[in-house]
């Protein structure tokens, strides 16, 4: 299954609670399924 995440932050450079939650998910995900996660840049 393809999976796309879409989220404000991601780490490294943001370490707030959504950011960590996607970041865990995403790793999680990733072991069956293939993830793409899109952020913004400043």
């Amino acid at each position: 299954m393809r999976i796309v995440q879409v989220i404000h932050g991601y780490p490294m450079r943001y370490n707030a609670g959504s950011e960590v939650y996607t970041q865990t998910l995403s790793h999680a995900l990733a072991a069956r399924h293939d993830v793409f996660v899109f952020t913004r840049e400043e």
